[in-house]
């Protein structure tokens, strides 16, 4: 796939080429500058570096710049000579700190202009004398050559800042029309005449005493005399890319050079012993370019395109006809795009936070959660996640252990249990064995007790520790009815432990543990008064009694309240954060204002400046 930058006699358009080739293709109109000169055709020049195009006048004072997609990208305004007009332009690419650079002829001087974000001129040369004709410059922008209508042929250096005069002779008749360097002989120009079918090839001195070796080429034949009319002698000359092979030699720089008739000679420069081949249009041709090593495209007089393939010679030329007719065509390099960053999201920890200081929750940065809190060790074959007492389905104890428990009063346990699928299958056997008991949602921890049996009132979850409990009184006590101990074990006690919840009033369901597990309870909550329940201490835990005084609450009473207490303070903590964010907030909105409106100011003045260099 090739672009192309079609020039006509209004306008501009790009056309991109692919194969095969066909008769109707689509382009894209580009619009000229609303300074252009309505009555002037355009006319463009192409940098082989980086595809920008320059479009000019002769009428005109102002040079415009093109990117590869057809963008208006740039201006510039050669200090004025002596006409004050553009005569001609020569793209000189970029130079060893990437800058773009053309030189400008203005009457009989060169005016060098470089890219530094705007145009700006950098230097004048020195023309030849008279009109400069035709201007031209090497593949890397270091070697300038100007010619005169006069035949004087001046050789400019920007590396080494020398001026050459280069000495013709009487060899090159008329006036020089056509310069350039052959992409395979750097040290080597070639020149042609609009009134001559010969080329010469001079081989560039290094000293103005050194001998100059021209030599004349005729690819037209011998026939073709030197000296015809004007008009009719050379009318384009172009190369063919250069391509590097695999094992570094190039190939490409085929040389096309035109002539009326639509006649084109194909020379091989590199090989001096070769002859040309002479190969025909069909049609009267304006000029030349190469699409790529093998196409050779032409513009007809009648504002066609004409397309050739050089490996299939004997075919006719591919002709492609658009809305406009075509004046000339300047194939753009194929220059990579360079690689877009990547769009992955970072794996950085990155601390993204707003002007507040609170940390946004974006997708590439990792949030860390805070770790749960450490659980006691506990005893068995495998470790439980959390120590977490849940109440359980009551169940009827063994014997030996509801006695090995009254045996020893002083001792308090807590009592963690998991039940295994056998373990609950054999628990499912038992309770459909034994007769049902009145309370079933609470742990059953085995004591004595000599109170007559009195109904449980309903403990609730506590789920937040600023809202009091709903019944601040210590766990009641229940035993089975009288028919079911005949054959039973002793009377079971039923405890509710709120000891192991969470200050947010969230339990976890989870069991931990194989087996029964006995662990020492610690100083904190005390269950002493469960396990000696005697006519003294019975009213006060009795639920309800209107003569329990405050002085006879249990502990685990006193912890409710302490949690209550410290509930309240983390919520007045989160009020005044909150309170500290909103005057925060308050004060830098204006700010913010500020920022927001100095941006704005800031847009709306590049815009003006934008406008302002675009001339419109």
């Amino acid at each position: 796939m090739t672009t192309s930058l079609l020039t006509h006699p209004t306008g501009l358009s790009l056309l991109t080429l692919s194969r095969p080739l066909h008769q109707t293709t689509a382009h894209t109109p580009l619009s000229l500058p609303s300074r252009f000169p309505a009555a002037a055709h355009p006319i463009a020049r192409s940098s082989p570096s980086s595809g920008h195009t320059f479009i000019f006048s002769s009428s005109s004072s102002v040079v415009w710049e093109y990117d590869s997609r057809g963008r208006r990208v740039g201006e510039m305004s050669p200090p004025a000579g002596r006409s004050g007009k553009v005569g001609m332009v020569c793209p000189l690419g970029r130079g060893k700190e990437g800058r773009e650079s053309v030189v400008i002829s203005c009457g009989s001087e060169l005016r060098v202009m470089e890219k530094d974000g705007v145009w700006k001129h950098v230097a004048t040369l020195e023309g030849p004398s008279g009109s400069i004709t035709a201007l031209s410059s090497n593949a890397g922008g270091t070697l300038i050559a100007a010619a005169s209508d006069v035949g004087e042929l001046v050789l400019y250096d920007q590396s080494k800042a020398t001026r050459l005069v280069v000495p013709l002779g009487t060899s090159i008749e008329g006036t020089i029309t056509n310069l350039s360097f052959p992409p395979t002989l750097p040290s080597s120009l070639l020149l042609s005449s609009s009134t001559s079918l010969h080329i010469h090839l001079i081989a560039l001195p290094n000293k103005p005493s050194d001998r100059v070796d021209i030599r004349e080429i005729r690819p037209f034949g011998s026939a073709a005399g030197q000296a015809v009319g004007v008009g009719r002698g050379v009318l384009d000359v172009v190369f063919s890319p250069v391509m590097e092979s695999s094992d570094g030699r190039k190939k490409g720089g085929l040389c096309a050079v035109l002539r009326d008739g639509g006649e084109v000679a194909l020379v091989g420069l590199d090989a001096p012993d070769s002859a040309a081949k002479v190969i025909s249009f069909g049609s009267d041709l304006r000029c030349l370019s190469f699409l790529d090593g093998a196409s050779l495209a032409g513009c007809s007089k009648h504002g066609s395109l004409l397309i050739k393939d050089l490996r299939a010679l004997a075919k006719d030329p591919v002709e492609i006809e658009l809305d406009q007719p075509i004046t000339s065509i300047h194939t753009l390099p194929s220059i990579p795009r360079a690689a877009r960053p990547s769009i992955a999201p970072s794996v950085a920890s990155t601390a993204r936070r707003t002007p507040l200081g609170e940390a946004r929750n974006v997708a590439n940065v990792e949030v860390e959660t805070m770790a749960p809190p450490l659980l006691p060790s506990l005893k068995g074959k495998e470790k439980a996640a959390k120590a977490v007492v849940r109440p359980e389905p009551s169940s009827i104890r063994t014997a030996e252990r509801d006695n090995a428990v009254a045996a020893a009063p002083e001792r308090t346990r807590k009592v963690v249990r998991t039940d295994t699928a056998e373990q609950t299958r054999e628990k499912e056997r038992e309770e459909q064995s034994s007769p049902p008991l009145p309370q079933a949602k609470s742990r059953a921890v085995s004591a004595p007790q000599d109170a007559a049996s009195r109904p449980r009132p309903s403990v609730g979850t506590s789920r937040a520790a600023s809202n009091p409990h709903p019944h601040p009184h210590p766990p009641s006590l229940s035993r089975p009815p009288s028919s079911a101990r005949g054959t039973t074990p002793a009377p079971i006690m039923e405890e509710n432990e709120n000891e192991d919840q969470d200050q947010d009033g969230d339990a976890d369901d989870e069991l931990a543990g194989d087996k029964w597990i006995e662990q020492p309870e610690g100083e904190e909550v005390h269950l002493s008064w469960a396990l000696h329940v005697d006519s003294r201490a019975a009213p006060a835990s009795v639920p309800g009694n209107p003569r329990a005084g405050a002085g006879d609450r249990p502990d685990w009473a006193t912890v409710d309240e302490l949690r209550r207490e410290i509930g309240n303070l983390q919520l007045d903590m989160l009020r005044m954060g909150r309170n500290l964010k909103n005057e925060i907030r308050r004060a830098v909105h204006p700010l913010a204002n500020e920022l927001k409106e100095s941006r704005e100011v800031i847009e709306r003045q590049r815009r003006e400046i934008e406008r302002l260099r675009r001339g419109y």
